[in-house]
């Protein structure tokens, strides 16, 4: 099983790049408060690395939207390694434009502040669906064949 706390740099970048296999690819979306939708895919490596798939937006706001991968340790803790962000808020220096988090080691060791809370500005997508397609690209996701 995976310590999260033992995650290195290096370990992260192996984690978002390996093969991921969605196990359940007609996933439903489900409401959630404050006028949200949500989708969550399990996914697996060959190995059996477990990892969740989330997608989350607004239906009021066209701009507010998420989606990233969380790799799943040992205990069921969950250590979300991306996240693509909408344009509906700033980040930092980022000023209403869209963005990508990505955790590093010393944000998951530390308890106080969340794995992925930097940020960096991406001009690679402008919506949802643009979005979920570079992260299905970078984060290698795929579904059974």
């Amino acid at each position: 099983m995976i310590d999260p706390k033992k995650l290195s740099d290096e370990d992260i970048n192996f984690y978002l790049r390996v093969k991921k296999t969605i196990l359940n690819p007609r996933a439903s979306w489900i409401d959630k408060p404050g006028r949200q939708r949500q989708r969550v895919y399990k996914a697996k490596t060959q190995d059996g690395t477990k990892f969740r798939i989330f997608c989350r937006k607004s239906l009021d706001d066209s701009s507010d939207f998420s989606c990233g991968v969380q790799l799943i340790c040992n205990g069921g803790k969950v250590v979300t390694l991306v996240r693509y962000n909408g344009f509906n808020h700033r980040h930092g220096n980022i000023n209403f434009k869209c963005h990508i988090h990505l955790a590093n080691a010393e944000n998951i060791r530390s308890d106080k502040i969340k794995d992925e809370c930097q940020a960096e500005e991406t001009t690679r997508y402008k919506n949802f669906d643009q979005a979920l397609l570079c992260l299905i690209e970078d984060c290698s996701v795929q579904t059974a064949t």
